[in-house]
């Protein structure tokens, strides 16, 4: 709802307390998806307009995409990997 950097934040802080309670596998699936699509969205016009911290983000919401699909393959009936 426009404040996608403030739900990256609030992502990151939950991914750093999940790291720090021993959360692995198929629990990340929902930071992962939603920290990935938060950076997606944050940073989509920057990175198409050139800006190399934008793209650099932006990368990172596709990792983050890729480590939701790893974990959980079959969440929304298996189309995660399009959004990759």
């Amino acid at each position: 709802l426009g404040r996608s950097d403030e739900a990256v934040a609030a992502m990151r802080a939950k991914h750093e307390l999940q790291r720090k309670l021993g959360v692995t596998g198929r629990d990340l699936y929902t930071t992962y998806a939603n920290l990935g699509t938060f950076l997606l969205h944050a940073n989509h016009d920057r990175a198409t307009a050139g800006d190399p911290e934008a793209r650099r983000r932006f990368r990172e919401g596709v990792e983050f995409i890729r480590k939701a699909v790893e974990v959980n393959p079959q969440a929304h009936f298996g189309r995660e990997r399009w959004q990759a």
